[in-house]
């Protein structure tokens, strides 16, 4: 017998009933392998799963690969390519494609066949994506009617390109691609060969926000003056009479610098500020020096550094670390007294996160003992390097240099009971991590009677993977119930 027979009669399809918004906002965070068997169970569904389903187009010209060989691919490849971007821009799926990326090539996939007809049509259909937002594009060369198809474009608000070269004249700079964000990398080593500082001429300076430079030199190339409007920007650098050149970014409040050489105290003088608005900043210190004490910026992510010299730097810098909550910072080795020397200068620094990528310093302290972790984390109970406002604090040693005593569990309750009970009451969270032990304390809630203590070593299931991959985190600090504790740290 049917047990579905004694239910009430509308409670047999409760799917008709159910406003199509919740199923809408239910299917969007499904996995598309379910959305594809979900579409073919009624027409509802059918209706509801196409948004998610078909949001995202990603397109390999020659997707001939299986497992670990590869083959040549032949013409019925191309005719598989051809018809399935008439799919995707058609009027019937077209609208739904708010992201798309482009691949040109795939590792160890060969062709015989030129793949130029593929690359001209799908240029040539990619305007029917009127609602796309977001585009990547690897390893293709632009011409003129790719570029158009680009510029058509109304809704888009992001490209990113990698590998790939501009083949524009003088008489073509006539087109303007008009975007918020831009990004552009791996052009190749003559960025001048590959046209790459041609896309900062047709670039609309009126909508741009966000950049992404693989390298100054492009900048010199490039015929406008000033990016008035750009306020987060990433760039590389070869040489530091190169940095002058951020002088075209006024409005700057996010810098990144992906690459740097070694630094001149007689580089670029004089100085000159460059920098009037930054809030938010990635590389070398010595880009700080070119920053508008009255700038204060708040988050500064400061790359490896030799902790004396960094302080000496310091130094000079306090009026610009004045206003500072954030910090990353990335050191060779560690000396708890240069330590605490580098973080006076950061007087309300509310969230630490330190990188050290030596297991000992090649001096000793005075008494000839060399500084490990636990040294360390015993000098807290006489000093703490801290800033009395620290209420976040993550100590990663992703190093594996012998010698080093293993990080353990006594080690570390003894560093956080030493931080927590000293002058550092405001803490509430300390993240201790090694690659074979990861301590996580949290401190507990008005309503709760004891504070919350995570453990991990690397002998449990799957914990070395989870440990070396928690040293690429970017800074976070967990609640007590948040799923990523629940999942991974045991109590």
């Amino acid at each position: 017998m049917d047990g579905s027979s004694n239910l009430p009669s509308n409670a047999r399809w409760p799917v008709l009933v159910c406003p199509n918004e919740i199923w809408l906002e239910t299917f969007i965070h499904l996995p598309r392998k379910t959305l594809m068997s979900l579409h073919a169970v009624s027409r509802l569904f059918h209706q509801i799963s196409r948004p998610p389903l078909f949001e995202e187009l990603n397109v390999h010209p020659f997707q001939v690969q299986e497992g670990a060989s590869s083959r040549y691919s032949g013409p019925h490849d191309i005719e598989r390519s051809m018809k399935r971007l008439e799919f995707w821009t058609s009027p019937a799926i077209a609208p739904f494609v708010r992201i798309c990326t482009f691949s040109a090539f795939l590792q160890r996939t060969q062709t015989r066949h030129d793949p130029a007809p593929i690359f001209a049509k799908f240029f040539r259909l990619l305007p029917n994506l009127s609602n796309l937002k977001r585009f990547g594009c690897v390893g293709v060369k632009f011409d003129r009617a790719a570029v158009e198809g680009l510029c058509a474009l109304v809704n888009l608000t992001q490209v990113q390109l990698t590998g790939c070269s501009l083949q524009l004249g003088e008489e073509d700079l006539d087109l303007t691609l008009r975007v918020k964000s831009f990004s552009c990398a791996n052009t190749g080593g003559n960025t001048l060969a590959t046209g790459a500082h041609r896309w900062l001429n047709i670039l609309d300076r009126d909508t741009l926000l966000d950049l992404s430079l693989p390298s100054a030199p492009i900048l010199l190339q490039e015929t406008s003056s000033e990016f008035l409007h750009v306020q987060r920007l990433l760039i590389g650098f070869r040489e530091w009479a190169e940095v002058l050149l951020l002088s075209k970014f006024p409005a700057v409040r996010s810098l990144k610098i992906s690459w740097s050489p070694s630094y001149s105290s007689d580089a670029v003088q004089p100085r000159p500020v460059l920098f009037t608005q930054l809030d938010t900043y990635d590389g070398p210190h010595e880009i700080l020096l070119f920053v508008d004490p009255l700038a204060a910026p708040r988050c500064l992510n400061i790359m490896p550094s030799d902790p004396q010299l960094l302080f000496e730097r310091l130094l000079v810098l306090r009026p610009v670390l004045r206003a500072v909550e954030q910090l990353v910072l990335s050191l060779h080795y560690l000396r708890p007294d240069v330590l605490g020397g580098c973080l006076a200068s950061f007087p309300i620094l509310r969230e630490l996160r330190l990188k050290i990528y030596h297991i000992y310093d090649d001096t000793s302290t005075p008494d000839g003992e060399v500084h490990t972790r636990q040294t360390f984390y015993d000098s807290f109970a006489l000093s703490s390097p801290f800033p009395t406002t620290l209420e976040k604090l993550y100590i990663s040693w992703p190093a594996r240099t012998p010698p080093c005593p293993p990080l353990t569990l006594a080690s570390a309750q003894s560093a956080k009971d030493a931080l927590v009970q000293s002058t550092n009451s405001a803490l509430k969270c300390i993240w201790l991590a090694a690659l074979e032990f990861e301590y996580l304390w949290i401190r507990r809630a008005m309503t709760e009677d004891t504070d919350h203590e995570y453990t991990r070593t690397s002998q449990t299931a799957g914990g070395r993977a989870w440990l070396e991959s928690t040293m690429h985190l970017e800074l976070r600090f967990l609640e007590p119930q948040d799923p990523f504790v629940l999942r991974y740290m045991s109590t």
